[in-house]
């Protein structure tokens, strides 16, 4: 039986990347209101040293404080994510953005304690999903044409993913700034792991198939 709003998503994968974009105004909107910015502390801000629900490792993705983060954010989401969306289907997008998410809270969440650093900085912003869905499209796509402040990467999407990951790693090693190069990275995992998975499913569909005669 096909659920009517998750069968509109299937037909048109574009319309799920359009409502992660809405939920992430939503919880920015949040922020401003007396009444859902306590729920908004709670769940949509990443403590290092004290996760206060186990839910904010999914819940800062959907949160930003600061405009000028959500729009970077929502711009890059909707630069990859509408055409990614149609190539691997709604419910494969939404599971990798998803878990890119987690696995980008709990990779901040656990290099403090592999590095034995107290931060007690909280985080927030989809950055680590969307790293995920960048990491994904260029294991898929590595000669894809990018650009980075307009400016052209040679090689494509693949030497930019590498570069990322490069700086993300120096990032955490070093301890640059204010960034959450943790999720970041770990967003990058997730993404390449996700790329790599829908690799194999494009290859055991486009193998032909043989059936035994009895």
């Amino acid at each position: 039986m096909q659920i009517p709003p998750l069968s509109y998503f299937r037909l048109h994968p574009r319309v799920m990347v359009y409502a992660i974009i809405g939920m992430n105004v939503a919880g920015f909107l949040a922020w401003r209101s007396p009444v859902f910015s306590r729920y908004m502390t709670r769940y949509g801000l990443l403590m290092k040293d004290n996760i206060r629900s186990q839910w904010s490792l999914l819940g800062s993705a959907f949160s930003h404080q600061d405009p000028f983060h959500l729009m970077f954010n929502m711009l890059m989401l909707y630069s990859f994510g509408t055409s990614f969306a149609t190539a691997v289907g709604a419910s494969n997008f939404l599971a990798m953005y998803l878990n890119s998410a987690v696995i980008s809270s709990f990779v901040s969440v656990a290099i403090p304690t592999i590095m034995r650093t107290s931060i007690t900085v909280a985080s927030l912003g989809a950055s680590g999903a969307l790293f995920g869905v960048f990491g994904a499209f260029a294991y898929l796509a590595p000669k894809a044409p990018v650009a980075l402040f307009f400016l052209p990467v040679p090689g494509g999407a693949w030497v930019l993913f590498l570069g990322s990951i490069a700086i993300n790693a120096a990032g955490i090693a070093l301890k640059w700034g204010r960034y959450d190069f943790g999720a970041h990275l770990g967003g990058c995992l997730a993404g390449a792991a996700y790329g790599w998975y829908f690799s194999k499913i494009r290859q055991s569909r486009s193998r032909p198939q043989v059936f035994s005669r009895y």
